[in-house]
């Protein structure tokens, strides 16, 4: 008994909230993103968001700080509006963002904001991706600063989904793509 772990102590480990250290280790191979957003029809999401993360120029998982929640309306659909830096946090400047997300109204937040299935494209100007992508969201483009690395998104989520705390983000072929990760997620 003396290399055994207590029950209590074992499964306290296995819910430990996850770190960005923790989620980027499981990114290397298709079975991390499985886990950390589902594989998708037949496994072909998981696979393009790994080919996407391994051909990468930069890559890194960060914080999330959320800038202005939403309520949910009447089909229980809430959204928030995140913000994360690639380069230094204090690039945020949190109280201008604040500033400028109350300043924007909650119908052009709510018409813009679209969840983000898989390691997809960020919707900040001018770039065109597909039949549900936004060319020059006005949440990204008005709050974002990427040559200081400073992004922002709106992420739509039903009232009942947890809140985001983690972002996995990386640069392939000069296109920045996003997948936020869920707070509450164990490893």
């Amino acid at each position: 008994m003396s290399g055994a772990i207590p029950a209590g102590r074992a499964a306290a480990r296995s819910q430990r909230p996850v770190t960005a250290v923790a989620v980027e280790r499981r990114l290397w191979c298709v079975e991390g993103f499985c886990w950390l957003h589902g594989p998708g029809l037949w496994g072909r999401r998981a696979q393009a968001s790994f080919e996407v993360w391994r051909a990468a120029e930069v890559r890194a998982v960060v914080p999330l700080m959320a800038v202005r929640r939403l309520d949910a309306d009447r089909a229980g659909r809430s959204c928030t509006i995140y913000a994360f830096s690639t380069q230094d946090p204090a690039t945020l400047a949190v109280d201008q963002l604040v500033a400028g997300a109350l300043s924007l109204d909650a119908e052009t937040i709510g018409g813009e904001a679209l969840p983000y299935p898989g390691l997809s494209p960020w919707r900040g100007r001018g770039r065109p991706y597909g039949s549900f992508t936004i060319v020059d969201d006005e949440v990204a483009v008005t709050l974002s600063d990427p040559p200081r690395g400073r992004y922002v998104f709106s992420h739509l989520h039903l009232r009942t989904s947890p809140e985001r705390g983690l972002v996995v983000w990386a640069r392939w072929r000069g296109v920045d793509y996003i997948h936020p990760v869920q707070a509450d997620l164990t490893c």
